[in-house]
């Protein structure tokens, strides 16, 4: 072109081409400028052989330059590449990529007000300590992925990282634009569940009610010698559903306290076999209702006492 005011970075409306489809915005991304004017350089003279190009581009004998095809030797010109407009532009990746090595901890993000922040993949945001302008909200970092012990197709484990949490982030193979968060950290501020090195023997997967906490979901293993236990804590509802059989073995005692009303419902049969006395204590009205006949069968006597009538 010898269009003296392309500039890079803005775009150039190409009209009139004779390929309709370049009829378009075009992005310049790269422009070379070249200008010559002899007539003004004192090493021109040496050049041409002592006669100075007319503007035509040949000597004062009327020949071309023999040595090269190109016959540009005065005026102003450029070449100049472009895209599309509606195509993203990158610049050339003329330097090895740097490289992050080891791990980083950073503070997991989100927007003011909520306790956990993710996407539909389960990942998080985060903010590093060195990040002067970040402001622990939704927009310090990319989405950052979340690792865990096991991960499938709509089945495995997840613990997603909440609002607060110090977690550790490593870089795959290195790469700046590859975070991941590979775990959690506890510090002064977040404290364990139990005080160690008072309670090392339990192992704890210990949960906070959200919004707000002052609940939580509890399961945890204690293995002191002598006092081993499995415990487990929910804040409301706990539902069992087994698809077959289950078997209960209790190898002492069991006790079960309901607060309000229990209900059994058995679908089939019923059999149950007590080998020694069975006592049960009523303090209010005992209702038996038996849809056809009711069998007893006493091994010696029956003894029925009222305070008033039968």
């Amino acid at each position: 072109s010898d269009q003296p005011l392309l500039r890079t970075g803005h775009f150039l409306d190409l009209s009139a081409h004779p390929r309709a489809d370049w009829n378009q915005l075009w992005l310049l991304g790269e422009i070379h400028h070249e200008g010559k004017q002899p007539q003004v350089l004192e090493e021109s003279i040496t050049s041409f052989g002592g006669q100075l190009p007319s503007p035509s581009g040949r000597g004062a004998g009327g020949e071309g330059p023999s040595a090269n095809s190109d016959t540009f030797n005065q005026g102003y010109r450029n070449r100049f590449s472009a895209t599309p407009w509606n195509t993203p532009w990158r610049p050339p990746l003329d330097h090895p990529k740097p490289r992050i090595l080891g791990s980083q901890s950073a503070v997991v993000t989100g927007p003011k007000g909520e306790e956990i922040h993710c996407d539909q993949y389960g990942r998080v945001k985060v903010q590093f300590h060195w990040d002067r302008e970040g402001q622990a909200d939704d927009t310090t970092s990319c989405w950052l992925r979340v690792s865990s012990s096991w991960a499938g197709d709509r089945y495995g484990g997840i613990a997603i990282p909440r609002i607060g949490m110090e977690v550790l982030v490593t870089f795959l193979e290195g790469d700046p634009d590859q975070p991941l968060v590979t775990g959690c950290l506890y510090h002064k501020e977040h404290v364990v569940p139990y005080d160690l090195p008072a309670n090392k023997t339990r192992t704890v997967f210990k949960t906070l009610s959200s919004p707000g906490g002052g609940g939580y979901n509890e399961l945890r293993i204690e293995d002191r010698k002598g006092q081993e236990q499995i415990y487990i804590h929910a804040q409301k509802d706990w539902d069992e559903n087994v698809e077959h059989d289950q078997k209960i073995r209790i190898g002492h005692e069991r006790h079960d306290t309901v607060e309000a009303n229990s209900y059994t419902e058995l679908k089939a049969e019923e059999h149950r076999t007590t080998h020694q006395d069975r006592k049960t204590e009523v303090r209010a009205n005992d209702h038996l209702t038996v849809a056809t006949t009711q069998h007893v069968k006493l091994g010696t006597g029956q003894f029925v006492e009222a305070g008033n009538e039968i």
